[in-house]
């Protein structure tokens, strides 16, 4: 017994159409006849196919995409294809198969893709069915489950042509149209198989309600009226420090939680706003937020880091974590070390986030910037090294994309790595290239409150060797983000300020051509 037949859609304007090709016979004749072995001649014969054995849920898959030999390209074919609710495959069946029945079949649900052959989303509309009774129909699109009219069959799931906008001249090709069809036999032959167990196996059921528990959890804990009952909670300020530092775990834990999948996001940046102010008060409530993350790198720094596809949440998290660390004492401490080796840890899973990378960087420079003892803790995670070959490999996935949209036209956006470069240009910055020397203007100071007299003197191996790696400054250089450029624009002009040895050795490295093929020009104040 089969289950999946595909019809064709281009050039049918029905499944009546698409099913009669289905079974069309083709005639052999001529050069083509077919050779009888009984008789042992070629004689003029019809090949086709008609069905023999028919399945108790029908599945029909509407060959909707296409391959463009022209262009070389994958399309979609949005053309109008109807369908009928109920389906009689006798037409196309066997006379044997025909006349002993169960060839009527009714439509019990669709798969509508929405979108370009490159890119769309699924949803489905399914006909309820309880206790052998068929029911109302129903739209399924990912948690949302709503009632559907069945009179709008036509407009979600045929294709086709859509008016404009006020019955104007203009009008439009749907998105949105079917791409498999399931039909349930109404009634069954004599010799029919026995009917399957109607019963939902345990361990479904139990996924199924477990899926259906965090589902209900999910939206009390993200409901408007708890966010604001937690942002109270957190407002509560007055007790012992030790009460306010279970404030700050318990709002950092629901914000870490909830924030990254929040819709409505007004409410939690009044919370964002109370656990600054808590967290900005004393060192031990930062420590006590820092803390929090120095064991979860991997559940929870990573999703609000670099998982979380909002760019404005990545933000504030990023501003959050920059005040705590700002209001830590000035050193090594057991805490700072901690987180740092935390942020450290999350570098290996950069390359799978290119696109929201930047805070995460951002927040490395910030701190990178706070003092001697800060960067000293970064350099001891040999972060210099980590970042530039995550620079190159995002390279590498650059030019790969370009070769890609030349061969295909298909290409997709190059990272932004400038937040990556401001890092390296942070770490280097802060250095007197030769001790003694007038600083450069790019010279990175102390901030007031930092409580150093002087940046340090001269750089370190490490900061050394990515300086004089050519292959590192010109894809730095001609990385087609302008911030890339500009960073290492500043980043050579540091170095080669009354520098005469590093002015030579950028020459000899022809890191100047890169310059060139980039077409970049001077701007004052960027170290040149």
């Amino acid at each position: 017994t089969f289950y999946t037949l595909s019809m064709d859609v281009k050039n049918k304007r029905d499944l009546k159409e698409s099913l009669g090709l289905f079974v069309e016979k083709d005639l052999l004749d001529g050069d083509n006849k077919y050779h009888c072995g009984s008789c042992d001649a070629k004689v003029a014969a019809a090949k086709g196919v008609m069905l023999k054995r028919l399945p108790r849920t029908l599945i029909l898959h509407l060959k909707r995409f296409d391959y463009d030999l022209q262009t070389l390209m994958r399309l979609k074919l949005d053309d109008f294809f109807s369908f009928p609710q109920e389906l009689d495959l006798a037409p196309y069946c066997t006379a044997e198969l025909a006349e002993a029945g169960g060839t009527q079949y009714a439509l019990v649900g669709v798969v509508v893709h929405l979108g370009t052959s490159s890119s769309g989303h699924y949803y489905s509309f399914v006909r309820a069915c309880e206790g052998g009774q068929r029911g109302g129909w129903y739209n399924f699109n990912d948690c949302n489950v709503s009632e559907f009219d069945l009179g709008d069959l036509a407009e979600e799931c045929f294709g086709g042509v859509r008016p404009g906008p006020a019955g104007g001249p203009v009008r439009y090709m749907r998105r949105n149209s079917a791409y498999m069809l399931f039909y349930e036999q109404l009634a069954s032959p004599s010799e029919d198989r026995p009917m399957a167990d109607p019963h939902i196996p345990s361990d479904v059921g139990d996924l199924v309600a477990r899926d259906s528990t965090a589902f209900l959890h999910d939206g009390y804990v993200l409901d408007r009226a708890y966010t604001q009952y937690v942002a109270n909670l957190c407002g509560m300020a007055d007790g012992e420090n030790g009460a306010r530092q279970q404030q700050v775990r318990a709002m950092a834990y629901y914000l870490t939680h909830s924030l990254c999948y929040a819709k409505d996001r007004e409410e939690l940046a009044g919370c964002f706003d109370c656990l600054h102010e808590l967290v900005g008060s004393t060192p031990e409530l930062a420590a006590a937020l820092l803390s929090l993350y120095e064991d979860s790198a991997q559940s929870w720094l990573r999703p609000i880091l670099m998982e979380c596809p909002e760019a404005e949440s990545r933000a504030m998290w990023k501003k959050l974590f920059t005040n705590a660390l700002r209001c830590l004492p000035r050193g090594r401490t057991a805490v700072a070390r901690g987180f740092t080796e935390a942020l450290l840890a999350l570098i290996p899973h950069a390359p799978s986030y290119l696109a929201h990378v930047g805070d995460y960087f951002l927040l490395l420079a910030e701190y990178a910037s706070l003092g001697t003892a800060e960067r000293a803790l970064l350099e001891e995670g040999k972060i210099l090294s980590r970042t530039i070959r995550l620079f190159m490999s995002s390279s590498e996935w650059n030019r790969a994309s370009k070769n890609r949209k030349r061969k295909t036209g298909v290409g997709r956006k190059a990272p932004q790595m400038g937040e990556l470069l401001h890092l390296v240009a942070v770490l280097i910055r802060h250095r007197h290239v030769v001790p003694g020397a007038p600083a450069s203007p790019a010279l990175l100071r102390p901030p007031p409150a930092g409580g150093e007299a002087d940046p340090e003197e001269g750089l370190t191996e490490e900061q050394e060797q990515v300086c004089k790696d050519r292959e590192f400054l010109c894809a730095a250089i001609e990385h087609p983000s302008a911030e890339s450029a500009a960073e290492v624009r500043k980043l050579v002009g540091h170095l080669c300020w009354e520098a005469r040895d590093w002015t030579l050795l950028f020459l000899v490295l022809g890191v100047g051509e890169s310059f060139k093929r980039r077409g970049d020009r001077k701007n004052p104040g960027d170290g040149d």
